[in-house]
């Protein structure tokens, strides 16, 4: 059971600054890649994609896994100046969306081909655990926005229809 201390010493409140932020999400980088890697082997492995016997989900998510570590020990490591760089944002939402869609997918990848190689998958293979990486991530990025896409338009169906109605 969790007491009221363990949550309180977990808590996102004491997240004030971005730096901060951008820790979290190193630190759970890890599991973001071993997820995508499933997520895009479990896809590659239903359309037929993936047939080879020796393949497996657990290798991909621990391709992914392992890469993961490493991004985030770089990620962690790297310079204030350079980090200050990537918290710069733009005026146009679109382009900020679409470039930070584009530096997932790109990281997942190379976390997954960096995994693959920790890992010692075989040289043959490296290229698959790389498209099983960026596969994962593009997918969960459209899903993700296809959700919010339905989400809103049911919002707009609701507030149209059903929403208050003013009478003159």
């Amino acid at each position: 059971m969790l007491s009221a201390a363990m949550v309180q010493r977990f808590s996102f409140g004491r997240v004030r600054t971005r730096k901060d932020a951008s820790k979290i999400e190193a630190f759970l980088a890890p599991i973001k890649y071993a997820l995508f890697s499933m997520l895009g082997y479990a896809t590659l492995r239903q359309t037929g994609h993936i047939d080879d016997p020796a393949a497996s989900v657990w290798t991909c998510a621990q391709c992914g896994l392992t890469g993961g570590v490493v991004l985030a020990i770089l990620t962690l490591m790297r310079p204030p100046a350079m980090a200050d760089r990537d918290d710069q944002i733009s005026s146009n939402m679109l382009h900020d969306q679409l470039t930070v869609a584009v530096k997932e997918v790109i990281s997942s990848a190379v976390a997954a081909c960096t995994g693959g190689l920790t890992v010692r998958v075989a040289r043959r293979y490296i290229a698959q655990v790389t498209v099983v990486g960026a596969t994962g991530a593009l997918i969960s990025i459209v899903l993700l926005y296809a959700t919010l896409g339905v989400a809103l338009g049911v919002l707009w169906v609701v507030l149209k229809y059903c929403g208050p109605r003013t009478q003159h």
